[in-house]
């Protein structure tokens, strides 16, 4: 005979271990748990007949993106040059930047001024890296990549520019990100100084989530994004917004 506390117990276990299994089914055939595309980059044959023909492949070597905003700017210029705080904000970035155990081997910014304002000024905190060697490209300018869902109620432009725009943003994420060769016995370390929508949507991007989330992240003036892109195609984010080198008072989403 089982007592009636036990029989309670067993019960109620069991009711809560179905409902749990229920829930792990539901989510399990959500339309947003999907498999991760080893592809992504067209390079994943290359990597997998490296490993067929026995090539040691030293899997510690990444692709490290650090993304970073530019700084606060005067929106009410013509120049939209950068603001007293936003020059104070690359140079502090610059520093943090500087500390880390490694030079930069690439340089990517955008080809609007607040973005080579900021870049220039981090440039001289690193005090390795010519400005010569940057790659400006106008691919990583501010623009709108797809219509955002949820929407907000004011439309941020008509459908024909998210088309153009759409396109140039997926070209910009292409040239950036792509896995290290089978070969590459160090990890390379890039940096890309460009704006909030073209980082949030890279991130949605290289993490395989459908890219109409980007306007759900909020990226503030000169925080940085680290992205670790691994030979064998497997993308992880390290930090997404990171502004722990700046004071709170030099905070700014503008």
């Amino acid at each position: 005979m089982v007592p009636a506390r036990n029989k309670l117990s067993l019960g109620l276990a069991l009711s809560i271990g179905a409902s749990v299994a229920g829930a792990l089914v539901l989510f399990l055939g959500h339309s947003y748990f999907s498999k991760w595309d080893y592809n992504w980059d067209k390079k994943n044959e290359h990597y997998e007949k490296s490993k067929l023909k026995g090539h040691r492949i030293n899997k510690n070597v990444t692709r490290s993106i650090y993304l970073v905003r530019h700084g606060q700017y005067y929106q009410d210029r013509k120049d939209l040059k950068l603001s007293e705080k936003g020059i104070q904000q690359a140079k502090l970035t610059g520093q943090a930047l500087r500390r880390l155990p490694f030079h930069f081997d690439r340089v990517y910014c955008s080809s609007l001024t607040r973005a080579k304002e900021t870049c220039n000024i981090i440039l001289k905190e690193l005090c390795y890296f010519d400005e010569r060697d940057v790659n400006y490209s106008d691919l990583f300018c501010e623009g709108f990549p797809v219509e955002p869902e949820p929407s907000p109620s004011a439309m941020l432009c008509d459908q024909s520019e998210y088309f153009v725009e759409g396109a140039r943003l997926e070209a910009a994420f292409r040239r950036l990100f792509r896995r290290p060769s089978p070969d590459q016995q160090e990890t390379v370390n890039e940096l890309l100084v460009a704006h909030g929508n073209v980082i949030r949507f890279m991130v949605c991007r290289a993490l395989q989530l459908p890219p109409e989330m980007w306007l759900r992240l909020a990226i503030s003036n000169c925080a940085v994004t680290r992205i670790d892109i691994a030979k064998s195609g497997r993308v992880t984010l390290r930090f997404l917004g990171e502004i722990g080198h700046l004071d709170h008072q030099l905070h700014s989403y503008n």
